[in-house]
């Protein structure tokens, strides 16, 4: 998880120039695109964006924070700061109070709310947003545990989650450098998984995302 949402950190350039940048590294991999390719394809990524959020394609007949949560990481990505923050302004920011709850995305509106929160965050904070990203911080606080793990929805009982644990680490850390919040929901996560392995031992091949919050029975 925390793998799959680092890249927005890096701009298109930067990450094309690294990618592709050694000579040791094309000489293992003769196929690998060239920095020019890669530099192309993040254009033709960032053109796409534009069209794709412009008339008269846009807007979708239905509202969906589900469409837009992550653009504006994705504009801040590639060094369109203006770009961005409009997008955030215009798209996401009226869908900051809900969260997810009314999204068409089952997993936004049933276990993961706060999730687009957590983007939007990221992206607030990237674009010098602070209000923004004080807000959905404030808006994620109450998805933590004592113990630092992170919660989902679930209106019959209190469950802990190994995904949105992940999600508040990478909240307190990169969003806004908050180390030992960050340790304190890293730890949940290490806690969780040595006791499935305690477990289960060799059985332990299927790791489930979640457990009961009081009797920490998985689920």
């Amino acid at each position: 998880t925390l793998i799959a949402i680092v890249t927005p950190s890096v701009s298109h350039r930067d990450l094309a120039v690294t990618m592709a940048s050694s000579d040791a590294d094309r000489a293992a991999a003769p196929s690998s695109p060239s920095p020019s390719q890669l530099l192309a394809s993040a254009d033709k990524a960032l053109a796409f964006l534009r069209s794709a959020t412009q008339p008269p394609v846009w807007p979708p007949a239905k509202s969906d924070i589900a469409y837009v949560f992550k653009l504006p990481a994705a504009y801040e990505s590639m060094g369109c700061v203006e770009e961005g923050r409009a997008v955030f302004a215009e798209l996401l920011r009226p869908h900051l109070p809900d969260g997810g709850v009314h999204s068409d995305n089952p997993a936004y509106r049933f276990a993961y709310p706060h999730y687009p929160w957590m983007w939007a965050s990221y992206a607030a904070a990237k674009l010098g947003l602070t209000e923004d990203a004080a807000l959905c911080d404030r808006l994620l606080s109450p998805w933590q545990a004592g113990d630092g793990s992170g919660l989902v929805r679930n209106p019959n009982g209190v469950e802990c989650d190994l995904f949105s644990t992940a999600l508040q680490v990478w909240n307190h850390l990169v969003n806004f450098g908050r180390v030992l919040d960050a340790r304190r929901a890293g730890t949940a996560l290490v806690r969780a998984v040595n006791r499935w392995s305690n477990e289960y031992g060799e059985n332990a091949n299927v790791l489930p995302l979640r457990w009961d919050a009081a009797s920490l029975q998985w689920l």
